[in-house]
């Protein structure tokens, strides 16, 4: 799905005139180096086929190391939802005159797009549709295009007119560096190293197969060829921030095509934003599940805490876009973050080659184990090569694309090491027993003596305790007074305890009241029974909205304290008053 963008990030801007035939050396590097993108990744898909990158980092390299590969992950999503948005606005800006609103039309975009991933519950079949749309809209006008050429019907005021829309497009500094543009052909393979991990699947169905690979990428470097040729044969002015494709189809249909293959740009912008969107509440689930964020987040109906993190992942990205102002920018941070990752996985597959040149007598295991290290070494020095070279070139980018990829790195390890801290802090001692109580003292909090108290009586009545005793704060003489009263009419065999209330505080004493008793009984505990009434319907909740009393959380805290909230639904009352 991402790779559908590649053609307009990789060739926008390029320079191109009839005597400068340098960006096709520039597209063969790219081809050169996707391919063995493509060789790297399928000797991991049958060597580990079920073990993605930070599973193979942190176990054979250390925690960091998985845990950065984990980030990694998350910001290229961000990263590629962000091109897709700057897909977007440029489309909009070549047929609208709104250049200085387009950053701030870039940040709201962003948050918009996320929104509906909000709602979403599965992932959405028809972006796919429409980017099969794209593509193959695409291919109709770069090959009408090689249509009109070879009849020689393209005329020149039509050239001159897509010469005159690419001028349009702002200058991007960024490209003035050769070495830029011969990494800016690096983002196909990027992609791929992107896509050759799913997220959330069977473990068995983890790495695509390679006909699933090619059947993607094969025609969109074809695209990308095609379109390179008319940015040159066009003679298109070099480094822009347009798009070549409406450019060209200035050349070809018109001013009439140049609108709608901009608006169809357009929505295939928005679509791989939004597709992009829906992998990072799986991949935030899939890292949950691996350990690496709260357990909760793994559950599966624990769709809204993971929807919270996105929106904040939407925010936090939007926020970087003033920032990284191009999408020449954007695509070399995003370029940075995913040759790390695979940086990071070429060394996970040294060390595990090493371990097992180490421990493996197999003949056969040895032999690939020694392969799989030449190939991941050379293809790791690779990586490191272009993060060296993108460091070099623009080290504001990699900067940038540093701090990005360590601020989720520093929330995930911070979490890692806590959670490590908490397992060693619940580890028994080898001497320590389980110790029983002595006895279990039960105490009521009752405000009134209406049926979800006489409920929590009950219970508490029902577990045998050592003693019990109901305990009433008189935040109102009149209402005590009538408890009383109601205490005696039903003959509640429970002793009734009212405790003061100085400065109308009703916590405090329940609070204290509770804490002198168990230090009363340093070996026995004390249960707190607490009546709750559950509402049946929704316009019941919103009436009857169930809040934890400040008073439970403090009792929770307490040591030998148990809370017991003793639920009383409102449907059971009304289905045994019709019984009556």
């Amino acid at each position: 799905m991402t790779a559908i963008v590649g053609p307009q990030v990789i060739v926008r801007a390029m320079s191109a005139s009839k005597v400068d035939r340098s960006v096709y050396f520039v597209f063969f590097v790219g081809i050169v180096v996707f391919a063995l993108a493509l060789v790297a990744f399928q000797q991991m898909k049958m060597a580990v086929p079920r073990r993605s990158v930070h599973q193979l980092a942190e176990r054979y390299i250390s925690g960091w190391a998985g845990v950065l590969a984990a980030s990694a992950r998350i910001l290229a999503y961000a990263l590629i939802a962000l091109l897709g948005v700057e897909l977007v606005v440029s489309a909009i800006t070549a047929v609208a005159p709104i250049e200085q609103w387009s950053s701030h039309l870039a940040v709201a975009l962003i948050v918009i797009l996320a929104l509906p991933v909000l709602g979403t519950k599965r992932s959405a079949n028809w972006g796919f549709a429409v980017a099969l749309i794209g593509i193959v809209a695409l291919a109709a006008l770069l090959l009408y295009g090689m249509f009109l050429e070879m009849t020689r019907a393209i005329n020149l005021p039509e050239i001159i007119q897509a010469r005159q829309d690419a001028y349009a497009a702002d200058f991007n500094a960024g490209r003035a560096k050769p070495a830029m543009e011969l990494l800016s052909a690096l983002f196909a393979a990027a992609v791929l190293l992107l896509v050759t991990e799913r997220v959330m699947v069977d473990p068995n169905e983890r790495r695509p197969e390679l006909h699933e690979v090619l059947r993607v990428f094969l025609p969109t470097l074809i695209l990308i060829a095609l379109t390179l040729y008319f940015v040159v044969t066009l003679q298109m002015p070099g480094r822009r921030l347009g798009i070549p494709a409406v450019s060209a189809a200035s050349a070809f249909l018109g001013a009439n095509g140049r609108f709608v293959i901009a608006i169809l740009f357009a929505l295939l912008g928005a679509t791989t934003a939004y597709m992009s969107y829906l992998q990072i509440p799986r991949l935030i689930r899939e890292l949950a599940v691996d350990g690496l964020l709260p357990r909760r987040l793994a559950a599966q109906d624990a769709v809204a805490p993971r929807r919270q993190l996105l929106l904040v992942i939407a925010v936090v990205s939007a926020l970087v876009v003033w920032f990284l102002d191009s999408t020449h920018s954007i695509a070399m941070v995003f370029i940075f973050v995913s040759f790390t990752w695979a940086a990071i996985g070429s060394l996970a597959m040294v060390f595990r080659s090493r371990k097992i040149l180490a421990e493996s007598t197999s003949l056969v295991e040895r032999k690939t184990a020694k392969q799989l290290r030449w190939i991941f070494i050379g293809f790791g020095l690779l990586a490191i090569v272009v993060l060296g070279a993108i460091a070099v070139s623009q080290p504001v980018w990699a900067i940038y694309a540093t701090v990005s990829l360590l601020a989720p790195a520093a929330l995930l390890s911070g979490y890692r090491r806590g959670r490590v801290k908490l397992y060693e802090a619940l580890r028994p001692a080898p001497e320590a027993g389980i110790r029983i109580p002595t006895r279990v003292h039960g105490v009521v909090l009752i405000n009134h003596l209406d049926q979800p108290a006489l409920r929590a009586l009950a219970w508490a009545r029902s577990s045998r305790l050592s003693s019990l005793t109901a305990v009433c704060v008189d935040t109102k003489p009149e209402d005590t007074k009538q408890l009383r009263k109601d205490w005696q009419t039903h003959k509640i065999p429970i002793p009734l305890t009212v405790l003061g209330t100085p400065n109308g505080a009703a916590r405090t004493p329940v609070v204290e009241f509770v804490r002198t008793l168990s230090d009363r009984h340093i070996n026995d505990v004390v249960e707190v029974f607490i009546p709750r009434i559950v509402p049946p319907g929704r316009w019941d909740k919103f009436v009857l909205r169930h809040v934890v009393p400040r008073v439970v959380i403090e009792l929770m805290n307490e040591q030998r304290v148990m809370v017991t909230q003793v639920p009383f639904q409102l449907e059971a009352m009304s289905s045994e008053t019709e019984a009556s």
